[in-house]
């Protein structure tokens, strides 16, 4: 969502991303980034009727991997809930 300017971040998260420093798994900043993400999913799902948080969430990963060669980085984190 960072990529396609729908969450901004702080200087010091935005560094740690941009340099690719993997951030640690339940750590203030993980979970800061995914308690936006469903902040924002959530908000959108309750504005367009007949759609789902899933059905937002890989739009939002899709359109991402679309602009790729302009996007920013993402935030690294080993993560075994998926």
């Amino acid at each position: 969502m960072r990529a396609l300017g729908i969450i901004k971040y702080n200087e010091e998260l935005t560094n740690i991303i941009d340099n690719k420093v993997e951030i640690e798994y339940s750590s203030k900043y993980e979970v800061e980034i995914r308690a936006s993400m469903i902040v924002v999913i959530d908000y959108i799902k309750n504005k367009v009727d007949n759609t789902n948080a899933i059905d937002i969430n890989d739009y939002f990963f899709t359109a991402s991997k679309k602009i790729k060669s302009i996007a920013k980085p993402y935030h690294l984190c080993r993560n075994k809930n998926y």
